[in-house]
Formats: C-alpha cells, sequence, structure tokens
C-alpha cells in the first residue's frame, strides 16, 4: 500500500501498483472558503473500489466516480481509497475549510461626524492581523494584535468610507462610516 499526501489543483496518482486514481474536477486546494466539494475523476483499472472519506462510491463500466464530499469549518482531510486486483492505492490531502470573513470594529471615526476639519483619523481593531486592509482605498497594515490607525485628507462635503479587511482564504469584511464635512 503506498499513502501519498499532495496539494494539487488537478491531480493524477499512480506509483506503478495498485489502481491509478485520476481527479479532474473538484480538487480543493489547502485553504478553501466552501464547505462542499464535487469531485469528478476515474480509478483504472475500472474493476477496482473506491472508497471517499471512507464511503463506497460507484464506479461507472469505464471507472469513472462522482462524490459530493461536505467538510466542516477548519481542518478536515480528503481521504481517497482505491482497491484493485494489483494492491491498493491512498491519497490524501489536507484541507482547511475557512468561510468566516474577518471582523472589523472600528473606533474613529464616529459614525456620521461632522466635521470642520478635513484630515480625519481612522482607528480601529481586525480580528485577523495577517488580513490586509484597505481604507477608502488605501493600503494599511495592521499591527500584530489586529490594530490599525491612519490620517486621511477628505475635501468639503459627504464622505463614505469603506473599510475593507481580506483574509487569507479570500473572505473579506468591510465596515463603513459617513462623514460630513462642512467649513
Amino acid at each position: 500500500m503506498r499513502v501519498l499526501a499532495l496539494m494539487l489543483v488537478s491531480l493524477l496518482l499512480w506509483a506503478g501498483e495498485g489502481p491509478r486514481i485520476q481527479i479532474w474536477e473538484g480538487v480543493p486546494t489547502r485553504v478553501q472558503t466552501r464547505r462542499e466539494f464535487f469531485l469528478r475523476g476515474s480509478v483504472q483499472p475500472a474493476e477496482s473500489t473506491l472508497r471517499v472519506n471512507g464511503r463506497r462510491k460507484p464506479l461507472d463500466p469505464k471507472g469513472f466516480f462522482e462524490s459530493l464530499v461536505m467538510f466542516k469549518e477548519g481542518p478536515n482531510t480528503l481521504r481517497l481509497e482505491a482497491e484493485g486486483p494489483a494492491g491498493r492505492t491512498e491519497l490524501v490531502l489536507p484541507i482547511d475549510v475557512d468561510s468566516i470573513p474577518p471582523s472589523l470594529a472600528l473606533e474613529a471615526p464616529l459614525e456620521n461626524l461632522v466635521t470642520t476639519q478635513t484630515r480625519i483619523h481612522m482607528k480601529g481593531r481586525v480580528d485577523d492581523p495577517k488580513a490586509r486592509l484597505l481604507i477608502a482605498g488605501k493600503a494599511c497594515a495592521p499591527g500584530p494584535d489586529g490594530a490599525f490607525e491612519m490620517d486621511l485628507e477628505f475635501g468639503e462635503g459627504a464622505q463614505f468610507l469603506v473599510i475593507l479587511a481580506t483574509e487569507e482564504a479570500g473572505n473579506s469584511g468591510h465596515a463603513t462610516r459617513t462623514i460630513l464635512v462642512d467649513r
């Protein structure tokens, strides 16, 4: 028996003994925002048996299969096991599901602030310090504790600010502020 751990976008696994497992649709990457995946692939020889996460999956006469796989939030494992006349092949893929966007808490400025000042101080915290922050379209790096600050210049009139935080998996959270600069 061969046990291999791989992280690929498309996958062909065959070590010269045991069945060949090929997945051509639905192979998840290491960090995912989705909790379900629809896998399509094949096992050769077609007389083999296939288990996906311990559940037997039928193969058609040519060895093709389809499988809906559900994961929970956090660390998971995708395991495909094929057994045929020449032996056994096992594929193990670690999958982290992260579907929760980062959370933002703004301390300043207050919502619906009316001011005569054109320089506005932004201050807040993001719950994921590795998140990429954009404040009114400008990059701002949070500190190790997620705290961030930035001064912005505005002209007179109503200003609608968007603060966007995007984390490693691609989930985005946002906060907004409306400010009126009245000189």
